[in-house]
């Protein structure tokens, strides 16, 4: 039973497209301190507009080419899931 369970795990991991995940090449406090800021403004728009609006938080990033990544961190720290490949690449964000 156990090993037919190892057997469906490496299926599964197989199935999943593993890719690079490069942060933001621009790392300046006072940019990302803006981005966020620009972030929270748009979420204030949005709650004022709409009333059935729920602020979310997403765990996927999307890349440079326009693909959704999907990164497990552990503190703040990207997990590797293969040698160098740090971020599941999604088909969609459903």
């Amino acid at each position: 039973m156990l090993l037919a369970n190892k057997k469906a795990d490496k299926t599964l991991l197989d199935i999943l497209n593993f890719v690079v995940f490069n942060p933001l090449a621009n790392n300046n406090p006072i940019e990302v301190l803006c981005r966020k800021l620009i972030a929270k403004l748009n979420e204030q728009i949005q709650l004022a507009a709409e009333k059935d609006y729920t602020p979310m938080q997403h765990k996927w990033l999307i890349s440079i080419d326009g693909k959704i990544n999907l990164v497990v961190r552990y503190g703040s720290k990207p997990l590797e899931f293969a040698k160098g490949k740090n971020a599941i690449e999604l088909a969609s964000e459903v």
